[in-house]
């Protein structure tokens, strides 16, 4: 299973209450065990680090630059901006006219990367794409590692 996760899907697993990079690095690995694999666009790290830089927050800001970099288990596989996915991008508001281009973006590398299911509370991705998707608020990554095993 091949699952797409938005920067706010990530930001909740990294930063919200009760997370952190290393719970969320061991989910990570822990769903690579089971065939799951955690995909994102390279655009979500420059989204994922505006408010560690401001913030002056290094140990985010590090361990964002980790789990994007990719090579090593437990990390997020992240693809780059080509211009493969550019052009897919450009034809994403074919579709629904209101998508924004980073949006349209993170909507192409999903379906360039071939993924079963996008995790992301932004609705207005509805209708821009064919990929089920699926509320963070609904999603339980642990439950669903859990269920794999």
């Amino acid at each position: 299973m091949r699952l797409y996760f938005d920067v706010n899907t990530i930001i909740e697993l990294v930063e919200g209450p009760g997370a952190s990079l290393d719970r969320f690095a061991g989910l990570l690995a822990g769903g690579r065990q089971t065939g799951a694999v955690v995909v994102t666009s390279e655009l979500s790290l420059a989204e994922l680090l505006v408010k560690p830089l401001r913030d002056q927050d290094l140990h985010l800001v590090i361990g964002y630059n980790s789990l994007l970099a990719g090579g090593t288990a437990g990390q997020i596989e992240a693809h780059p901006v080509s211009r493969d996915i550019l052009g897919r991008a450009a034809r994403v508001p074919n579709r629904k006219p209101s998508t924004k281009l980073p949006d349209a973006i993170h909507i192409a590398t999903a379906e360039h990367a071939a993924c079963d299911a996008i995790i992301t509370a932004d609705r207005r991705w509805r209708d821009a794409t064919a990929i089920q998707l699926t509320d963070p608020a609904d999603f339980d990554f642990a439950t669903f590692i859990e269920k794999r095993r």
